[in-house]
């Protein structure tokens, strides 16, 4: 009976150390390389990140204008549009409409429907 105590309680020991020396690599990973760190983002900066994922739209020939939605405060996003004097203002226009849907849906899938609000932001492009 003794030498079963014995092997559990080197077993545990052994668990111990193991799962102690687990930790500290896991920190010292940590250190080593401050991409892996945790990071939790705010409800709307996660909401910023996924519809923006959907809905960004890049300068090209065919549409020249780009969208973004970004976090404007603690419960708004912005949509930021900035457009060539060329552009379709129609087809623009819509997808704004289809930004601004997106938002919603997205928000109401996470039960933040209630709080979230959305801006836009349009403006005619100035190079320098």
């Amino acid at each position: 009976m003794k030498i079963v105590y014995w092997v559990g309680a080197s077993v545990l020991v052994l668990l111990l150390v193991w799962g102690c020396l687990g930790i500290v690599s896991y920190a010292q990973d940590q250190l080593n390389r401050p991409g892996l760190a945790g990071y939790t983002p705010s409800r709307i900066e996660w909401l910023a990140l996924a519809v923006n994922s959907i809905a960004h739209h890049r300068l090209n020939g065919e549409n020249p204008y780009t969208l973004d939605v970004i976090q404007a405060d603690h419960e708004t996003l912005l949509i930021h549009v900035r457009y060539y004097p060329t552009v379709n203002r129609e087809a623009m226009n819509l997808d704004i409409d289809s930004t601004r849907k997106v938002i919603m849906i997205a928000a109401k899938s996470y039960g933040w429907d209630r709080w979230v609000k959305v801006r836009e932001h349009v403006e005619l492009y100035q190079p320098s």
